[in-house]
């Protein structure tokens, strides 16, 4: 079976400064509209990719039925649309991501602190239709 998604948006959902965590969320379209929130740290490498990753795996976690006694599951192959140019932009996203909070961490008055971690709550990114 093959299901072809497509990516609606990114953003940012929640920011702690304190341990400089950032809570993603993630809109995309399969036959439905899904979304799903993601904890990440910036410094951690391939975001990009562990989004399309966590995509795949829901959408194949989806096809896995347990009736009590034996797990049945078919295998699906998902294929994102625009794969490249999505790429793309969730790399752009999480390189500003990365600089702004980055920002957050440097500041070392209290003098425009609030806008520098609101900056980073307002990030967001959406996909061609």
């Amino acid at each position: 079976m093959k299901v072809d998604v497509k990516l609606d948006s990114i953003k940012v959902s929640k920011f702690s400064p304190k341990d400089f965590s950032v809570e993603i969320e993630t809109v995309f379209f399969d036959d439905d509209y899904r979304k799903f929130h993601k904890t990440v740290h910036v410094n951690d490498s391939n975001l990009a990719e562990s989004i399309i990753k966590d995509i795949k795996n829901m959408i194949n976690n989806r096809s896995v039925e347990f009736n009590g006694e034996v797990i049945k599951g078919y295998r699906v192959q998902v294929e994102i649309k625009d794969k490249e140019d999505v790429l793309k932009k969730l790399g752009k996203f999480f390189s500003k991501l990365k600089t702004r909070v980055a920002k957050v961490k440097n500041i070392k008055q209290a003098e425009g602190y609030m806008d520098a971690v609101n900056r980073v709550r307002i990030l967001s990114t959406k996909f061609k239709k």
